[in-house]
């Protein structure tokens, strides 16, 4: 399993899945230049990271 793999539409490691989730939110992170993502896989899990920049001045409610 790699990050590129995991990203793919289709891929999934659950029964009766249809590996959409992950491949959704790739679609989404390139509409949103303030929104980044990374993956990292170890031992057979893989952790998911999304991180969203507010603009400067904005604070979080």
């Amino acid at each position: 399993m790699s990050t590129s793999q995991i990203q793919q539409r289709g891929f999934t490691t659950k029964k009766d899945h249809k590996g959409l989730g992950l491949a959704n939110i790739k679609e989404i992170e390139s509409k949103y230049p303030d929104m980044s993502i990374s993956y990292t896989i170890q031992d057979g899990w893989f952790d998911f990271y999304m991180t969203i920049d507010t603009e400067d001045g904005e604070e979080d409610e």
